[in-house]
């Protein structure tokens, strides 16, 4: 049983260290306001289509619309977050595509993270 308390007590020990400071790491967080991320479109097709930079909280005139690749002999579907096609982006600009957060190992905003889109076929 003494066996079992040395190991258990120090193991509870750090983890509650851990938990403190990690909390007080988030209370440091600056905020994170603006900024920009990259779309990077998957065609599976011969069209070369270039990355589209995406700047946050920028005028809603500033955001361009999402390329239609062609593919002989199919019909473009539109475009999807996952290589299965289960979400679908919701429009046709680049403001429909969410970003996704880009947080540190503290939970700390550090940015967004680049979004893959794949272009689906029928």
């Amino acid at each position: 049983m003494k066996k079992v308390l040395y190991i258990i007590i120090p193991v509870v020990l750090l983890i509650v260290i851990g938990i403190i400071f990690i909390n007080k790491h988030k209370e440091s967080c600056v905020p994170f306001s603006g900024g920009s991320f990259k779309i990077v479109f998957v065609t599976n097709s011969d069209d070369n289509i270039g990355d589209m930079r995406v700047c946050i909280a920028c005028s809603p005139d500033s955001y361009d619309k999402l390329p239609e690749p062609s593919k002989e002999g199919y019909r473009f579907e539109g475009w999807y977050y996952d290589k299965s096609f289960t979400k679908k982006v919701s429009g046709s600009s680049s403001l429909d595509v969410k970003p996704i957060r880009d947080n540190d190992v503290f939970g700390c905003m550090k940015g967004y993270k680049d979004i893959y889109l794949y272009a689906k076929w029928e």
